[in-house]
């Protein structure tokens, strides 16, 4: 399954450090899709890296994902989001057609696992750590993996409405 979202929170612990990330995955909101931001004194801010300072304001040259930041899908070349890929934990949902005509509607419930969704891209250790050190190596395993593995799951139920 694909999913489309404007962008992509995460809150992961590096070292007993507690960090919340934001991923762009649209230009939305002063964002450009690719762009990686760390919340530091709760507002979300980028990293300058020409000088090496976050910033409230987005910067010439910010922290960000290559890989996101020029996607193009070869089959719709117009999409301007980063799709990603989430995969189903169980087999996919089946339902009949009879049913759903005398149904009032369908209620499905999806549980959302994302272990494994963020990565540290090339760090062999996490020791004295900075903030700069994590917004620079912060990537997605769909990224690295080439859409092969995105690290993010669904377990979903249907259940028809009579």
């Amino acid at each position: 399954m694909a999913v489309i979202i404007a962008h992509f929170d995460a809150e992961f612990t590096v070292d007993g450090t507690d960090y919340v990330s934001r991923i762009a995955l649209v230009t939305n909101n002063g964002m450009q899709r690719g762009d990686k931001l760390l919340e530091i004194g709760g507002v979300f801010q980028w990293y300058d890296l020409d000088l090496g300072v976050f910033t409230s304001t987005r910067p010439s040259n910010p922290a960000r994902i290559t890989d996101i930041e020029l996607f193009s899908d070869p089959i719709r070349p117009l999409m301007v989001f980063y799709p990603f890929n989430v995969y189903m934990t169980n087999p996919p949902l089946s339902l009949l057609t009879v049913d759903l005509l005398s149904a009032s509607g369908l209620d499905i419930l999806l549980n959302f696992n994302v272990n494994d969704l963020l990565a540290l891209d090339g760090v062999t250790s996490t020791t004295g750590f900075t903030y700069a050190d994590v917004i620079t190596a912060l990537t997605l395993t769909q990224v690295l993996d080439g859409f092969g593995n995105s690290g993010f799951e669904v377990d979903a139920t249907a259940t028809i409405l009579p």
